[in-house]
């Protein structure tokens, strides 16, 4: 667990990252034409199609997907992996604060588990699987994004900071809400990409935040022969 108490992981979570965001493009590039408003669309429109549209396996206005598709589900799962490693280096690096970072930790893996649903469970075929999985992903993301406050109160000297950049999270992902219980669907769409933008920002940001902090020396086992000398 040594490895993950140093600043390497952080190059690979910025990474995985970056390809997400470049490869998500690439994915909107790729996808055929349609949206709700209008089924014979050509390409796709930043402020009309969702996300999930480019992981149907055929597009609205009809068309084979795949190419899309493909570039699309790579980009979650550099997406998923950035995050992966993310609440796995917090584990290690507040392994002093025992329950709350295990509680943490754990709404962290659920959050992944919400985007492997919405991966495999494309919104054309499935939405009901697809949608649970987006609810999952965010929702159990907000409830780590308490408990990392809570981790970072005694670690940053201005914990205000870490406070400041969380807030919007919670702002956004109520306006979704909002939007979608009173059916207010124009501009869902819009605001669902500066929300997914906007979390992609926050690791960027705590990243980058945390590689200035000290690294912490986990407590490693003595190896056998260490043992055998003592004796």
């Amino acid at each position: 667990m040594q490895m993950f108490a140093g600043k390497k992981p952080d190059i690979i979570i910025l990474l995985g990252l970056l390809l997400h965001g470049v490869l998500a493009v690439i994915a909107m590039a790729l996808y055929p034409g349609g949206h709700i408003y209008d089924l014979n669309s050509i390409g796709y429109s930043f402020s009309q199609n969702y996300f999930s549209d480019m992981g149907h396996s055929v597009s609205l206005s009809g068309e084979d997907n795949l190419l899309s598709r493909i570039t699309f589900v790579v980009s979650m799962l550099f997406f998923m992996l950035a995050q992966f490693i993310f609440y796995l280096t917090e584990y290690v690096r507040n392994i002093h604060k025992p329950i709350g970072n295990k509680v943490g930790s754990a709404f962290g893996l659920i959050s992944l588990i919400g985007i492997i649903l919405l991966i495999v469970f494309p919104n054309d075929t499935h939405r009901s699987l697809h949608v649970f999985g987006v609810y999952i992903w965010t929702l159990s993301f907000l409830v780590y994004v308490l408990f990392y406050i809570y981790f970072h109160s005694s670690t940053y000297k201005n914990p205000g900071g870490v406070v400041f950049i969380s807030i919007p999270l919670y702002i956004l992902v109520s306006l979704q809400l909002l939007q979608n219980e009173l059916e207010w669907y124009q501009y869902m769409a819009l605001t669902q990409k500066i929300m997914v933008y906007y979390m992609l920002s926050w690791f960027v940001v705590a990243t980058l935040i945390r590689r200035n902090r000290p690294t912490i020396n986990v407590p490693t086992k003595p190896s056998l022969s260490a043992r055998n000398c003592r004796r």
